[in-house]
């Protein structure tokens, strides 16, 4: 088409389309209405090879500025690198989503836009933040004041999370599942004996899980009375219940007894009182003496 006078102003989408060898003179301008973008002619260049120059605020039909008039690639170059595609070019505005890609071979969706639903929805470019976690320097110990990012279902917001809340609330969920680990008491040395003169072997180790006791005991010396008694320091006393009862093997004046001996911690008691049978027969009181017990009670 030959140089024609145009009047300067605004051509819908269809006038361009319907004039692409149209050819401007020198400095006339025909705008794009829909958008406020502009085509200047330089008397030489036909219309569809000239690029619109310029914008304006306001919505957008994305069709209308696509491909400047043309409906067969539905896609814009930006300077970011991306790019929007319509999946259906023929029903872009009412029927289908427009996608924010990453490159033009990806569906790394960034944004995507539902004009039917009216809903807005910003996806991230999750290879890129996979990609950041990966080469991010290792941080083994992080501060009680160090922030998570957390997604609020309740209230649709996304939220930061201390390390510290985080701490409290796994201990808070893990307690009421758990039961409390067990107190191991060394009672050794601070705990008393009363029948033995010397011992070659003295140990009393107590486990205490809430309010339950167990306690691990082997004694062995020499006799000096037809006692036997364990009494333990001030770490442990037993409940005021009830009397706990347990079976233990015995050796008596350097005799191994044959049958099970028996021992006992009483009531608001800390001490063990041990008997060669299951009543209340006492040992010698000489020779080589021998307890060994496990005892389970309650304490307070």
């Amino acid at each position: 088409m030959a140089n024609v006078d145009i009047r300067v102003g605004y051509k819908d989408l269809a006038w361009f389309t319907a004039n692409p060898t149209l050819i401007l003179k020198e400095g006339q301008a025909v705008y794009l209405q829909q958008t406020g973008t502009y085509k200047l002619g330089d008397g030489v260049t036909a219309l569809s090879a000239l690029s619109f120059l310029g914008g304006g605020g306001g919505t957008q039909n994305l069709q209308d500025v696509t491909d400047e008039g043309s409906s067969t690639t539905n896609e814009i170059a930006t300077e970011l690198g991306f790019y929007v595609r319509d999946a259906n070019p023929d029903t872009l505005i009412e029927t289908t989503i427009n996608q924010l890609l990453v490159n033009d071979s990806s569906l790394n969706e960034l944004f995507k836009v539902d004009r039917v639903n009216d809903i807005a929805e910003y996806k991230g470019n999750e290879v890129a933040v996979v990609d950041a976690i990966n080469t991010a320097t290792d941080y083994p110990t992080p501060l009680d004041d160090d922030k998570l990012g957390i997604w609020d279902v309740v209230n649709g917001l996304f939220k930061s999370v201390t390390w510290l809340n985080i701490k409290a609330t796994l201990k808070t969920y893990f307690d009421a599942i758990y039961a409390t680990k067990p107190t191991i008491i060394d009672d050794s040395i601070n705990s008393t004996l009363n029948g033995w003169s010397s011992t070659t072997t003295k140990s009393v180790i107590i486990h205490v899980s809430d309010k339950i006791a167990t306690a691990f005991i082997t004694i062995d010396g020499t006799s000096n009375s037809a006692n036997a008694t364990i009494t333990f320091s001030s770490l442990v006393s037993s409940s005021t219940m009830l009397t706990a009862y347990s079976f233990c093997r015995i050796t008596n004046n350097g005799a191994i007894v044959i049958a099970a001996g028996s021992c006992a911690i009483n009531p608001s008691s800390s001490t063990i009182i041990c008997f060669l049978n299951w009543g209340t027969t006492l040992f010698t009181g000489s020779g080589t003496k021998r307890v060994q017990l496990v005892i389970t009670f309650r304490i307070d």
